[in-house]
């Protein structure tokens, strides 16, 4: 797959159990209403396989602590339950979720993407149990069965392989990444967490840069 498609986006990079992500996600969906442009989510792959990271006491507490800085930045809800020793930090299986949930609605990606961080992050739920992601659907408009077929297919472990190295491709190695982008140019709006305030600035930019180009 080939990114991105529309005239005018916004990509952004994720992945579904990175706090700066779930911390930024309101702002997403802000700058999305306020520039009146689309977003494209891509899985970034933050853990996953061979990156993934064994949860020890130390690790636990490691990330507690980060996280409430995260909480603390964003003011974003944050609770460290799900966090225990012996867990492994995988970030596979919901980025799978994600993936599937773009090929059957892309208009719902963005709010999916949140419901599954609000899980981990908010609820506690550990996300990189399958059973436990699939009843995350229930408040959309989609078939479970269907769902949780393609989520299991080499379909989308294919197109979330392929997010990964397209992510990789263009050196988005924190996230969240976000890029205004059109068919044939892109601009990092924000690397790492960004107010609207500067997202927006930073779009305006690139639009600008745009029409003139284009003139």
């Amino acid at each position: 797959m080939h990114y991105p498609l529309s005239m005018q986006e916004i990509v952004y990079i994720a992945d579904p159990m990175c706090s700066w992500c779930w911390a930024i996600a309101p702002k997403v969906d802000q700058l999305s209403a306020e520039t009146e442009l689309p977003v494209r989510v891509v899985m970034g792959g933050l853990r996953r396989g061979p990156d993934a990271v064994e949860m020890t006491p130390r690790a636990v507490a490691t990330w507690t602590a980060h996280w409430q800085k995260v909480a603390s930045t964003s003011g974003q809800p944050f609770d460290p339950v799900g966090l225990r020793p012996d867990w492994i930090y995988d970030t596979h299986v919901p980025s799978l979720a994600v993936v599937a949930m773009r090929e059957l609605r892309p208009d719902l990606t963005v709010e999916f993407l949140s419901r599954v961080q609000r899980a981990f992050f908010s609820e506690g739920k550990d996300v990189t149990d399958r059973t436990v992601v699939a009843p995350l659907i229930e408040p959309f408009d989609i078939d479970p069965e269907g769902f949780g077929v393609l989520r299991g297919t080499p379909h989308i472990e294919q197109a979330t392989l392929d997010d990964y190295g397209w992510a990789q491709g263009i050196g988005a190695t924190a996230f969240p990444t976000l890029m205004f982008a059109t068919k044939t140019w892109a601009r990092a709006i924000a690397i790492g967490y960004a107010t609207v305030e500067n997202m927006r600035a930073q779009v305006d930019a690139a639009r600008v840069r745009v029409a003139e180009e284009s003139s």
